[in-house]
């Protein structure tokens, strides 16, 4: 077992987890995320595991119900399988693989999940996801218990841990603009009374 490369687990969401936009517009409401560490303990540059990667994204789309992918590696890039997206990566320089930017799952045209890249990995960024690449799932139905089941079975096949499951707020904390006016001034009434 590969025990230098932890992983979380996260449900929901932190303060300031970056919500796409297509998430919020499709009422993908509900989130799941993988951090994958960037350090692990005996390597002293920023490391990516390809093949986990892709042992995760096969298990979790098992457990998503769609007809139809897209993953978005970058603006001019993009592919219509996870396998052929595995395909592209082994074809690369291992300096050059990273994870996707997106995947967009889709039934009947629509959009039932997304999964957005956080990279965390050059800024380190808050605790947990400091130093990491944190895969990102909005789904429209809770699909933590699922996910997560579906997490453990790729770990497991790849001889990593799953070090912590993180409950965080099942509900997205993004305010909009008039709403953070409302509770600036509530906590001014509150503390500076006329």
């Amino acid at each position: 077992m590969d025990t230098n490369s932890p992983i979380y687990i996260v449900n929901g969401y932190h303060p300031f987890t970056p919500i796409p936009e297509k998430a919020i517009k499709t009422k993908l409401n509900y989130r799941f995320a993988l951090i994958l560490d960037t350090y692990p303990f005996d390597v002293h540059d920023i490391y990516f595991k390809e093949l986990l990667l892709i042992k995760i994204l096969v298990q979790v789309s098992k457990v998503i119900s769609y007809d139809s992918l897209l993953v978005v590696v970058d603006d001019c890039i993009e592919y219509q399988s996870i396998e052929d997206f595995s395909k592209y990566l082994s074809g690369i320089h291992e300096d050059d693989r990273q994870p996707p930017q997106r995947i967009e799952f889709r039934k009947n045209g629509n959009l039932v999940c997304i999964e957005e890249t956080e990279f965390w990995y050059h800024c380190g960024g808050p605790a947990p996801y400091g130093d990491s690449y944190t895969l990102s799932f909005y789904t429209m139905e809770n699909l933590s218990d699922s996910l997560q089941k579906a997490s453990f079975i790729a770990c497991e096949l790849h001889g990593i841990r799953i070090d912590k499951i993180i409950q965080a707020s099942l509900e997205s904390i993004r305010l909009t603009w008039w709403r953070k006016l409302l509770k600036k001034l509530k906590r001014q009434i509150l503390f500076n009374p006329l």
